[in-house]
C-alpha cells in the first residue's frame, strides 16, 4: 500500500502574540506527552477547530449554551463546596437541637411522671 503525503508549511509570527503561544502549544510538552507527534497535534487541532466552527455556523446559540452551562457548573461547584466547608457547622447545630428536643422531652415526661405521684 502506498502512502500518500501532503506538505504545508507553516510560518509563526513571533511579533503576534497569537503565534507566539500557538508556537509554544505546539512545542509544549503536553503536545509531546499526549500527541504521537507534532502533525498529530496539528491535524486534531485543525479536525477540532473546523468541526467546532461548523457546529457554530449551524447552531450559532451553541456558544451561549455553552457558556450558560458552565456557569451553572461553576454555581453548582460552588454551592457544593459551601455546604460540604459548612457540613460539620450543620451537624453540630442538629445534633444541639436534637439535644434540646430530648431534653424537653424528657422533661417533659419527668413532670407528668411526678404528677401521677
Amino acid at each position: 500500500m502506498t502512502k500518500h503525503y501532503r506538505n504545508h508549511n507553516i510560518r509563526f509570527n513571533m511579533t503576534d502574540e497569537g503565534g507566539v503561544q500557538a508556537w509554544e502549544r505546539l512545542h509544549s510538552a503536553e503536545v509531546e506527552q499526549d500527541f504521537k507527534s507534532q502533525n498529530a497535534f496539528v491535524v486534531a487541532a485543525i479536525n477540532d477547530y473546523y468541526e467546532r466552527h461548523l457546529a457554530k455556523k449551524n447552531d450559532p446559540y451553541l456558544e451561549s449554551r455553552e457558556k450558560e452551562d458552565a456557569f451553572a457548573d461553576r454555581l453548582v461547584q460552588t454551592v457544593e463546596q459551601k455546604l460540604l466547608s459548612n457540613l460539620p457547622a450543620l451537624a453540630a447545630m442538629y445534633q444541639m437541637q436534637q439535644q434540646a428536643f430530648f431534653r424537653r422531652c424528657l422533661s417533659y415526661n419527668w413532670d407528668k411522671l411526678e404528677e401521677t405521684q
